[in-house]
């Protein structure tokens, strides 16, 4: 007898236990469906515009903005560089008086490195709009780029 109580005590626990599972499961998936099929607008989600995206993580094309989207859509048009800020040197003819060597900005202001011929050094000087500089043998001027991304 005191067996059979014993099993019948264990057996009314996990009962119980099973039952009160089954109603949290139960009312978590109603909760769910509710929620889901809600009409209600959310402040700041992303679904009540034509942009951004909804349970998930965005990519970075998604979630770029500015000069990096600029990069990222240069990108993908197959510009490998499209700042032009690869460490290859630059080669062309050495700037004049008449016709100086033309460095872009979004400053008033640069910063620029040049080397001697036949040597590793770098000689760096600071390039301002205005006038050509003349540094190292040659002229250099600052162009100011105008685009609609500013960094």
């Amino acid at each position: 007898v005191d067996n059979e109580r014993t099993f019948l005590a264990r057996n009314m626990s996990i009962r119980q236990i099973v039952a009160g599972l089954s109603r949290g499961v139960r009312s978590l998936s109603t909760t769910g469906i509710r929620a889901g099929a809600s009409a209600e607008v959310v402040p700041g989600d992303s679904k009540d515009k034509d942009t951004g995206v909804t349970g998930r993580i965005p990519d970075e094309d998604e979630q770029s903005t500015g000069i990096e989207r600029k990069e990222l859509n240069k990108m993908l048009e197959g510009v490998e560089d499209p700042f032009g800020m690869s460490m290859e040197p630059k080669f062309g003819p050495r700037g004049t008086a008449d016709a100086p060597r033309m460095i872009p900005s979004h400053f008033d202001q640069r910063l620029v490195g040049i080397c001697d011929e036949g040597s590793e050094a770098i000689h760096y000087f600071e390039l301002k709009a205005g006038e050509a500089q003349f540094v190292n043998g040659e002229y250099f001027k600052l162009y100011k780029v105008t685009d609609d991304v500013h960094p």
